[in-house]
């Protein structure tokens, strides 16, 4: 019988649309990946989280291994110094001891951050000492959210709140957001938005990345892309009058547009800059791994000279491992 030894660990990524999970060996090596879909109702996505944890505890233990520590990053306000989620819309959540809840049923200790700094965490350490020490990263995928390091320190703002990007007003008088708002960036450039808004036009595509591939004989799709292209750039350039980041970094899923995103992006934010000299915005080299990343590491609970080769190893793994899936 193969004896059980500590040395696991399970990362998870919360998000509006699906729930991402993988078990990982002390090495570094990724032993399996889980998506579930998220649910509807807060008590259903902590079910379904659960779930998802047993089920990735069990591969750790048929590969001879003991859970043994937990990160978890989901969307909206996190406290990541004491694991409460405060707010979390999509999740229907509100000031849950997420963090408490895990050690309890799971018996090991747990790391919970808000998606967007758990992939800036990732990010960070992808960078190393190229220009990460000011470095906003900007997820763009179901929502939109920035996390920020600033002068090499991870930041959190006085209430956790720091990052809520997506809730910064692009369009006066614009369509209404989820927040109460109207306007907002997240409303016209988040993926599943822009899926809404091109399907309410008339639009045949059925999803975002079919829209991007219909570009250039879709006048429709054109139109929904620019507005988003420029929501986009209109928040970014008040992110860098306000914050002066080195670097830019666009991460999730929206990433996976590429140039069909950046070329267009670049032209129109250095537009709205013509008065200063502005950073460079580049495609995240985790693609839409980020945040899952950013739990790997923060679970795993590694110091800053391991962070970046454990980082590449990581993300390397999952990027070949999508790959495969959609081929």
């Amino acid at each position: 019988m193969t004896s059980v030894q500590p040395g696991g660990f399970i990362a998870v990524d919360i998000g509006g649309t699906s729930i991402k999970g993988i078990a990982v060996d002390d090495g570094g090596r990724v032993l399996r990946r889980l998506d579930l879909d998220t649910p509807v109702g807060g008590a259903a996505v902590l079910e379904r989280l659960g779930d998802l944890i047993e089920t990735l505890e069990v591969t750790l233990e048929a590969d001879g291994l003991m859970l043994a520590r937990l990160g978890v990053a989901c969307p909206g306000l996190v406290d990541g110094r004491s694991g409460v989620v405060r707010f979390a819309s999509n999740l229907d959540w509100r000031d849950l001891e997420l963090q408490r809840w895990l050690t309890a049923r799971f018996g090991v200790p747990a790391v919970v951050e808000n998606d967007a700094r758990a992939g800036v965490v990732a990010e960070h350490a992808w960078a190393g000492a190229d220009g990460a020490d000011d470095l906003a990263f900007v997820p763009v995928g179901t929502g939109v959210a920035a996390a920020y390091y600033l002068d090499g320190a991870l930041a959190r703002g006085a209430t956790d709140a720091a990052g809520e990007f997506g809730h910064l007003r692009a369009v006066a008088d614009g369509e209404l957001c989820t927040c109460g708002n109207r306007g907002c960036v997240e409303v016209y450039t988040s993926a599943a938005n822009i899926l809404t808004r091109y399907r309410r036009g008339g639009g045949q595509a059925e999803s975002t990345p079919e829209i991007v591939r219909t570009l250039d004989d879709d006048p429709l799709a054109r139109r929904v892309w620019g507005e988003a292209v420029d929501a986009l750039a209109l928040g970014l350039a008040s992110l860098v009058t306000l914050l002066d980041p080195s670097r830019i970094v666009i991460g999730g899923g929206l990433s996976r547009a590429g140039d069909a995103l950046l070329t267009p992006l670049r032209r129109r934010f250095g537009a709205e800059l013509p008065w200063r000299e502005h950073p460079p915005i580049d495609r995240s080299g985790l693609a839409s791994h980020s945040t899952l990343v950013g739990a790997a590491l923060l679970g795993w609970g590694l110091g800053a000279d391991d962070s970046r080769s454990a980082v590449r190893r990581l993300g390397t793994q999952l990027e070949l491992q999508e790959r495969v899936t959609r081929s």
